[in-house]
């Protein structure tokens, strides 16, 4: 009997840990950058809120950067990819873009997107990679142009 109700109380534990709820906080943090231009530049994890369009763009995620270093003359230029998280009316949504501009290879991420009335177009990312620097995360920025539709 007493294995019985231990094992019942353990599954209830595990059952409520398991289910609880990530705390939601009371406040957003807002953006403190705010920006009217079309052309933001953002660092690693750092964001941008663009007024026009009551959004806020956030640079998340470097996927990946396999650009050829600038000292060296490759075959192929290679790729960086970044994700954006776009935050508006407290929905977020994330967006993957790139720099890879071969329209012909099935695995080409796109540099540009439509969100809403306006296209979010990414022109650069910095630094490009070197031979002689080994970057981290933290050392990227962005540059971004957003255009209405």
């Amino acid at each position: 009997m007493k294995n019985l109700l231990y094992s019942a109380l353990c599954f209830f534990l595990t059952f409520a840990v398991a289910c609880k709820k990530d705390e939601i906080p009371d406040t957003i943090e807002v953006c403190p950058e705010m920006v009217t231009s079309t052309s933001i530049e953002i660092p690693f994890e750092a964001c941008a809120f663009f007024e026009q369009g009551n959004i806020e763009i956030t640079f998340a995620e470097l996927i990946e950067d396999t650009r050829c270093p600038v000292e060296l003359n490759c075959e192929n230029e290679g790729r960086a990819i970044i994700t954006l998280e776009i935050l508006e009316n407290e929905m977020i949504s994330n967006v993957t873009l790139g720099n890879d501009s071969d329209v012909l290879n099935l695995d080409s991420i796109p540099a540009h997107f439509i969100y809403n009335e306006f296209e979010i177009k990414l022109l650069d990312i910095n630094p490009y990679p070197s031979i002689n620097v080994d970057l981290n995360e933290a050392d990227y920025k962005i540059s971004l142009v957003i255009n209405p539709l």
